[in-house]
Order: C-alpha cells, then structure tokens, then sequence
C-alpha cells in the first residue's frame, strides 16, 4: 500500500489504495456489490473521505497537480451514520 500527503484548496489529504481482501473488514462480496472488487484509491481530510474506482495506474508517482485533481473528481464516501451532505446543515431527505 503506498500512502501521499497532499495539500489541496488548503485542506490536507492523505491518499492510499485500498486492495479488498476476504479476510480483511471489507469482503469480496461487499466490494464486488458496490462495484469495488477491483480495489480503489482513497482520499481522507479531517472531515471528508473521497474515493476512485478502479485504483489509477500509476497514481503513486503523478504530481500533486494531477493528484490533486484526481481528489478534486473523486466521488464523497458518506460515513457510516453521517447526515446530509459534508459541509451541508440540512439534514438529507428519503
């Protein structure tokens, strides 16, 4: 697993791929349901998680330039339990 530090639009990021293993807290069959069973890179700032799927070839040694766009078009990971959308005060509707 590689890991970067990334600062973008003056939030600190931290990027790593993600590889589903069965023995692992996510399973095949979780991954393979939410289209991930290829694995995916993960973005994670002190209030937002973001991810691409499948995992870029090469991502480890792009600029922070191409990295940062990558976050910038990665989709948002909603937490466990989160409401609405980050950064939003209005409580998401059904």
């Amino acid at each position: 697993m590689a890991l970067r530090n990334l600062l973008h639009g003056g939030t600190e990021w931290l990027a790593w791929d993600v590889h589903p293993s069965p023995k692992g807290r996510i399973t095949i069959a979780i991954a393979t349901a939410a289209g991930l069973q290829e694995g995916w890179l993960c973005f994670e700032s002190a209030g937002e998680k973001r991810r691409v799927a499948p995992i870029p070839h090469g991502w480890e040694e792009w600029p922070d330039d191409h990295l940062a766009q990558c976050i910038a078009d990665a989709e948002v990971v909603r937490r466990p339990g989160a409401q609405g959308v980050p950064g939003s005060t209005a409580p998401e509707s059904s």
